[in-house]
């Protein structure tokens, strides 16, 4: 999100960035398995072929999972820990559920536009959810979206009556159960979030499998599966490419971010474009009818979007009132604005990790500007900054007395660091939640346990990203430490002016 800030301050062109195209990717995906499946619900003459549809689905994330899992050698993933494995079957199950229930919609005729916005409509439950069993908070700005969400599905429907809306289509209704489901799910997803993605997949897909076997079973209609009939083939087909579509977007999804998407920023693209993209071709190939309600159903969901989701409330209200910041997680918020200490890793963290050596041996390496300027700003408003070095290297010494401040070096492995920054906090007078640490690599991981809030870099060790509080935008070297403390300074009310 700061990367967002710093790139809209700096007045530097977002649109064309390279991730834009995996963030439209994920839409285009996304639209593609809703049309889909809207030809998978209008061939479906049964509850049979809808069952088979799914099936073709789960098979699909099972050899999905099986063969990343043996082209990355991290097939022994799928066995995670139970909660994991319990987690993802219930997750498997209940998608299994929201994709039957799809397909009945379009089996009774839905339109494909309207869906796409209703299912959508799932932040309402889902932050329900969150607030019930998570903890998360909802304030009077969440609230408001999802008042407006609520309108966004009123106007999407063409404004109906009371009694229209005692008589509404039963694929309306399925779709708004579809909604329900989805936020089940996205509740699930949440409390197996540090499962690996292979065993989601994996488990999930199987589930899926299992369910729709066992509904052939129960109709009687075992046989669709040895139906190799001309037209069965292209209902299997279609179905297989629902499945590569699901596929695709997970794909797209994680690819945005690996190239440094903004999350409120791909989230609107996504979304919108996902939104627009099912009614226009929902017009287009089933002569959907093109309304204005559907237009502005869409237009109200966006602001609804936008209230509701803190990361995108925070890019709106950056870009207008211009001193308005708000952190996308509160949480982080909070425990930044009791930071005295930063402490900072050298390699990795103010560099790029990399040394440069000349023809003479001669050792260099490359630090950031911004940072020295960041360091600055510390010392200005009484944060104390500091350098741990696991070598003795001269450079270190060298920036450490341009900045002026203090450093540690040649403190050995891990454990080291860890009682050089125990002994800086006893000294100086701090708690350890006024410390927070910077490092990028696995010998950081005990300072990081020592410390009230752990920072990494955005290339630091894939282990420690996944167990800190913040992972930064930039890269170690590239202005990474500017981003720190902007977000220090403003969560402490500091006017941040470099």
């Amino acid at each position: 999100m700061n990367n967002f800030l710093n790139t809209f301050r700096d007045g530097k062109k977002i649109i064309g960035e390279e991730w834009m195209k995996w963030a439209f990717g994920e839409a285009v995906c996304k639209t593609g398995a809703k049309l889909l499946q809207k030809s998978v619900g209008q061939l479906s003459s049964t509850f049979g072929h809808i069952y088979a549809a799914t099936l073709v689905i789960g098979l699909f994330q099972v050899i999905y999972a099986v063969s990343r899992g043996l082209f990355d050698k991290s097939l022994s993933s799928i066995l995670d820990a139970p909660k994991h494995i319990l987690g993802s079957i219930f997750y498997g199950v209940t998608f299994s559920v929201a994709t039957i229930l799809t397909f009945l919609v379009f089996a009774n005729g839905g339109d494909v536009g309207v869906n796409t916005l209703i299912v959508t409509l799932s932040i309402v439950p889902g932050a329900l959810i969150d607030y019930l069993f998570f903890g998360n908070s909802l304030n009077l700005r969440k609230i408001l979206g999802i008042t407006v969400a609520i309108i966004a599905g009123y106007v999407v429907l063409g404004l109906p009556s009371l009694s229209g809306i005692s008589n509404l289509p039963l694929w309306v209704n399925l779709s708004f159960a579809v909604m329900l489901i989805l936020a089940v799910i996205q509740g699930i997803a949440k409390w197996i979030k540090e499962s690996h993605p292979l065993t989601l997949n994996f488990w999930g897909g199987l589930a899926t499998v299992l369910v729709s076997l066992l509904g052939l079973r129960w109709l009687g209609q075992t046989g669709f599966l040895f139906d190799f009939s001309l037209a069965m083939q292209k209902f299997w087909l279609i179905s297989g490419g629902v499945g590569l579509f699901f596929i695709g977007a997970w794909i797209f999804n994680l690819l945005s971010y690996k190239y440094g998407a903004f999350i409120a920023f791909k989230n609107l693209i996504t979304n919108s474009s996902y939104l627009i993209m099912t009614m226009v071709l929902g017009v287009l190939f089933f002569g959907e009818p093109a309304t204005l309600f559907k237009l502005g159903g869409i237009l109200v969901y966006l602001l609804a979007f936008v209230l509701f989701d803190d990361k995108s409330w925070a890019m709106i209200r950056f870009i207008f009132p211009k001193r308005a910041i708000f952190f996308s997680n509160q949480e982080l918020a909070e425990k930044l604005k009791k930071i005295k200490l930063l402490a900072l890793d050298f390699d990795g963290v103010l560099t790029d990790g990399f040394v440069y050596i000349d023809q003479n041996g001669k050792e260099t390496v490359r630090c950031s500007r911004k940072d020295g300027l960041a360091i600055e700003m510390l010392k200005k408003f009484n944060i104390k900054p500091y350098v741990i070095s696991k070598t003795v290297n001269p450079v270190v010494a060298a920036r450490c007395k341009t900045w002026n401040i203090e450093c540690s070096q040649g403190v050995g492995e891990s454990g080291g660091k860890a009682e050089i920054l125990k002994r800086i906090t006893a000294e100086n007078g701090f708690s350890q939640e006024e410390v927070a640490y910077m490092g990028d690599d696995l010998n950081d991981e005990e300072a990081f346990r020592v410390s009230g809030v752990a920072i990494t870099v955005a290339d630091g060790h894939s282990k420690i990203r996944s167990n800190v509080d913040y992972v930064t935008k930039a890269r170690g070297g590239e202005h990474a430490v500017r981003e720190v403390v902007e977000l220090v300074l403003i969560a402490q009310g500091h006017d941040v002016k470099f």
